[in-house]
């Protein structure tokens, strides 16, 4: 019988992690972003997060959801689950 190793990142665990440690780059990314928005200018590109499951996207992208709220800017923000990209490139193609 073949033992399971235990998994590091279980799906849908939703917690945040105590530190967003090795992400200062795209948090300093999304924080120019935000200042442009926050000056009322348009930041000059949007931000996709794209990765493998558990490698931080949702925590990044919560962490700038709480930046925004902080700011007091109104900033929309998009999700688009890995199931439903199938259906955006077929729009595209239109």
């Amino acid at each position: 019988m073949e033992v399971a190793e235990p998994r590091l990142f279980a799906p849908g665990a939703g917690a945040d992690p105590p530190a967003l440690t090795g992400r200062e780059q795209e948090q300093g990314a999304l924080s120019l972003c935000l200042a442009d928005l926050t000056r009322g200018e348009s930041p000059p590109h949007d931000v996709v997060m794209i990765g493998p499951r558990g490698n931080g996207k949702t925590a990044l992208l919560r962490w700038f959801e709480r930046a925004c709220r902080e700011s007091r800017r109104k900033v929309d923000v998009v999700r688009i689950a890995a199931a439903d990209m199938q259906y955006v490139r077929d729009r595209a193609a239109q």
